[in-house]
């Protein structure tokens, strides 16, 4: 519980997602904490058409669903 606590005193978190080749996905989260600045970075590398959208998922991407609901009028 000591961790969830500490966590809701995040100040501000930037999370963003690059393409930078067709092998490769980069990701920075920027996160400031009492008054102290935090970088990530995280690279997923060699990923194929297949594998490339678990890969997003891992970095914490919500993909849309399958089949949307049809809008009502």
């Amino acid at each position: 519980m000591k961790d969830y606590e500490e966590f809701k005193e995040i100040i501000n978190m930037d999370v963003r997602t690059f393409f930078p080749g067709e092998d490769k996905i980069l990701q920075i989260v920027e996160a400031v904490y009492r008054e102290k600045r935090e970088i990530l970075i995280r690279e997923v590398y060699n990923t194929r058409e297949k594998q490339f959208r678990d890969a997003l998922v891992s970095l914490g991407w919500t993909p849309p669903p399958l089949f949307p609901k049809e809008k009502k009028d």
